[in-house]
């Protein structure tokens, strides 16, 4: 594997647990488990417009600052949704995205 750096995940924290946004990972579940490297699922996908298709991965900021900001765009479930450090591997910016986001094929999220 490559490298491995710090990057920051929005989550939704329900019951103790970790779970993604929007859909399953590489887990085929939204519950995040910790301190194990997880490989994400990468397949086409549409973005939330519909009309432009990218190549899916672990959605990830690398700033926190940036990640906040991302977060306070949220109005659904905001009361649950949390910034996390993660660490992951093999990133790649996520084109045509009006925020910083990158997209990893491997993270971890530490306990």
């Amino acid at each position: 594997m490559s490298r491995q750096q710090v990057a920051y995940k929005i989550v939704e924290e329900v019951g103790g647990n970790l779970l993604t946004l929007f859909h399953a990972g590489g887990t085929r579940t939204r519950i995040i488990p910790r301190d194990v490297w997880i490989r994400a699922r990468e397949v086409w996908v549409s973005d939330g417009s519909g009309e432009r298709t990218y190549l899916s991965g672990h959605h990830v900021f690398l700033e926190r600052d940036a990640c906040e900001a991302h977060l306070s765009k949220f109005r659904k479930r905001r009361e649950r949704l949390r910034v996390v450090p993660c660490v992951v591997r093999v990133i790649r910016p996520k084109e045509h995205s009006p925020a910083p986001v990158m997209l990893a094929r491997w993270i971890k999220i530490p306990s």
